[in-house]
C-alpha cells in the first residue's frame, strides 16, 4: 500500500478481520496521509480516519489494535477519537495511557465500553494532560461512585469541558457529592448527561450548589434517576439561574404533583426551552393546571414528554408499565393545559401514551393541537376507542405535517397493556381521502382489536402514504385475503427499514406471501413476522 499515496478510501467491509489483521492494515496504512475513510466490517460498523485529524472505530472488532497505531502516530494532530461500543478488555485499558499524549484531542467519546469501576485511575491517568478537551462521553461504562471518585481530580483539570456525558454508569447518592466537586470547577458546560443513574434526592441536593452556577448551561439530562418530589424544589433552584436551558430531560421519576409545583416557577423563567420531558413521573389531576401555567411562558418549545418514558435506543420502557398510567392522566376538563398547548405555535412533538385519555380528552386535544406544526404524535395505550375516531380523524387530517404517528400500544413485560380499541370503522375512517397525512414515514397500529377486513383497509391506508418507512402491525389478526392485498402495498415501500407483523396470525402461506413482497426492500434492518 505504500505506493497508493493518493488513497482517499479504503474499502474492508464483510471480512472478519481480527485483531492482528486490523494492527496490519494499520501499519500498511500509516504513510498514507490522503486516507479519508476507511471501512470496517459491515456488521460492526464504519470506521474512519480523517487526515490523522480524526479517528472513529465504533463498533468495529478488533479496532483497539488499529486505533493504537494512529494514537501513536498522530499524537500532535489527533482532535477527535470515537472508540466507543468496542468493550475494551483490561489489556485495551491499560494502553489508555497513550492517549494522554493528544495535547490537541478537543473530543474523545468512550461510550459503550464495558469499562467498570477500575477504570476510574486508567481514565485518570490518560485524562489529566488534555487541557484542550471539549467533549467527553463516557456514557454506559458502569463506572461508579468508585471510578467517578477516581476519575474527578483528572475531570477538575478540564477548563474548557463544555459537554460531559456520564449517563448509565450506576452512580448512586454518594456520587452527588464528587459530582459538586467536579462541575465547581468546569464552569464552561453547556451539556451534562447524567441520565440513567440513581443519584436520588440526597445525591442532587449535593450537587445543587454547583449545578446552579452554570449559568450557560443549554442542555440537562436526569432522567431515571429516582427523583421524588422533594427534588422539584432542589432542582427548581438550581434551574433559576439557567437563562439559557434549550433541554430538561427529568422522565420516569416520580416528581408527583407536589414536585411539579415546586419546579413550576422555574419553568417558566426558561423561555428559549425547546425540549421538555416529563414523562412517567406520577403527575395526576392537579399538575394539569400547573403544568398548563407553565407552558404558556415557552413560546420556543419544539417537543413534549408526557407519556410513557422511553430510554435512547429502546421502543418503550418495558418493566413496570402501570406506573406509566400514574403520568399526566388525560386533557380532559383542563382548559389551562389545552389552551397551553395551543399556544405552543412551534411544537413538533407531542408523546402521550399511557394517559388514559377519554373520549372527551381526545376532542379537546385535537381542537387544541389542530393548528400546531406536528411531526411526531404518541398516543399510544390510552384506550381510545370508537367513540374516539372522530377526534382521531380530525387530528391527523388538520396536521398534515404529521410523519410519525403512534396509535398501538406500549410494550411491557408486566402489568396491564392498555389498548386503542381502535376497530374495522376506525381504520375505516383513517383510510379514508385526506385524513391521513400523505408524509407518514412511522406508523404504529399494534394491538388495535381490527376485524377481519383489516388487512385491506390496512393496504388502502399504506398505498396513500408510500413515504412510510416504520410499520408496526403487531397483534392484529389478518385474513390471507387481507394479507395478499397488505403484501401489494408493502411492495411499494422501498425505503422500508422496519416492519413488525408479529401475532398476526398468519398462516395459509401468508408468511410466505409478505416474504416475497420484501425482496424490493434493500434498506430493511428489523423484521418480525412471528
Amino acid at each position: 500500500m505504500a505506493s497508493l499515496l493518493a488513497l482517499t478510501c479504503a474499502g474492508t467491509r464483510n471480512n472478519r478481520i481480527s485483531a492482528q489483521g486490523w494492527e496490519a492494515i494499520g501499519k500498511a496504512l500509516s504513510g498514507l496521509m490522503s486516507l479519508v475513510v476507511v471501512n470496517g466490517w459491515e456488521g460492526y460498523g464504519e470506521l474512519r480516519v480523517g487526515e490523522v485529524a480524526e479517528l472513529a472505530a465504533r463498533g468495529v472488532e478488533g479496532a483497539w489494535a488499529l486505533a493504537a497505531v494512529w494514537l501513536q502516530r498522530s499524537a500532535a494532530s489527533l482532535t477527535a477519537v470515537d472508540v466507543s461500543m468496542n468493550r475494551l478488555g483490561d489489556g485495551e485499558l491499560a494502553s489508555l495511557a497513550a492517549m494522554r499524549e493528544l495535547r490537541a484531542l478537543t473530543r474523545l467519546d468512550l461510550r459503550s465500553n464495558s469499562l467498570g469501576a477500575t477504570a476510574g485511575s486508567a481514565l485518570h491517568n490518560a485524562l489529566e494532560h488534555l487541557g484542550e478537551l471539549r467533549e467527553l462521553l463516557l456514557g454506559m461504562n458502569n463506572l461508579e461512585d468508585k471510578g467517578l471518585e477516581a476519575l474527578a481530580p483528572a475531570l477538575e483539570k478540564l477548563p474548557y469541558i463544555t459537554r460531559l456525558d456520564l449517563s448509565s454508569n450506576s452512580l448512586s447518592v454518594g456520587a452527588g457529592s464528587t459530582l459538586s466537586k467536579v462541575l465547581e470547577k468546569l464552569l464552561e458546560l453547556r451539556e451534562l448527561d447524567l441520565d440513567i443513574n440513581k443519584l436520588g434526592d440526597e445525591g442532587l441536593e449535593a450537587m445543587a450548589p454547583s449545578l446552579a452556577r452554570l449559568r450557560s448551561m443549554t442542555r440537562l439530562g436526569l432522567s431515571s434517576n429516582s427523583l421524588n418530589p422533594t427534588a422539584g424544589t432542589t432542582l427548581g433552584e438550581a434551574l433559576q439561574h439557567m437563562d439559557e436551558l434549550r433541554e430538561l430531560r427529568l422522565g420516569m421519576n416520580a416528581l408527583e404533583d407536589k414536585g411539579l409545583e415546586a419546579l413550576a416557577p422555574a419553568l417558566k423563567k426558561l423561555r428559549y426551552m425547546t425540549r421538555l420531558d416529563l414523562s412517567s413521573n406520577s403527575l395526576r389531576g392537579d399538575a394539569r393546571k400547573t403544568l398548563g401555567l407553565a407552558l404558556e411562558h415557552l413560546g420556543e418549545l419544539r417537543e413534549l414528554y408526557l407519556g410513557v418514558w422511553e430510554p435512547p435506543g429502546a421502543t418503550a420502557w418495558s418493566d413496570q408499565l402501570d406506573a406509566a398510567y400514574q403520568c399526566y392522566n388525560t386533557a380532559a376538563q383542563s382548559p389551562a393545559f389545552s389552551a397551553a398547548l395551543a399556544s405552543l405555535s412551534k411544537l413538533e412533538v407531542l408523546h402521550l401514551s399511557g394517559n388514559l385519555i377519554s373520549t372527551h380528552g381526545m376532542e379537546e386535544l385535537a381542537s387544541a393541537v389542530k393548528d400546531l406544526p406536528l411531526t411526531d404524535v404518541d398516543l399510544r395505550s390510552n384506550d381510545l376507542g370508537l367513540n374516539a375516531v372522530d377526534a382521531l380523524s380530525g387530528l391527523a387530517a388538520n396536521n398534515d405535517r404529521i410523519q410519525r404517528l403512534r396509535l398501538g400500544i406500549v410494550v411491557c413485560s408486566a402489568g396491564r397493556q392498555h389498548r386503542n380499541l381502535l376497530d374495522t370503522m376506525c381504520l375505516n375512517r383513517l383510510a379514508a381521502p385526506g385524513v391521513c397525512p400523505s408524509g407518514l414515514t412511522v406508523l404504529d397500529l399494534s394491538f388495535c382489536s381490527f376485524g377481519s377486513v383489516a388487512g385491506e383497509l390496512l393496504a388502502l391506508l399504506i398505498e396513500k402514504s408510500t413515504a412510510l418507512t416504520d410499520v408496526n402491525l403487531r397483534g392484529n389478526s389478518l385474513t390471507r385475503e387481507g394479507v395478499v392485498k397488505l403484501a401489494r402495498a408493502l411492495e411499494q415501500l422501498v425505503s422500508m427499514t422496519a416492519l413488525d407483523m408479529s401475532g398476526t396470525r398468519l398462516k395459509d402461506g401468508g408468511t410466505a406471501v409478505v416474504a416475497g413482497a420484501l425482496v424490493r426492500m434493500e434498506k430493511m434492518t428489523s423484521l418480525d413476522l412471528r
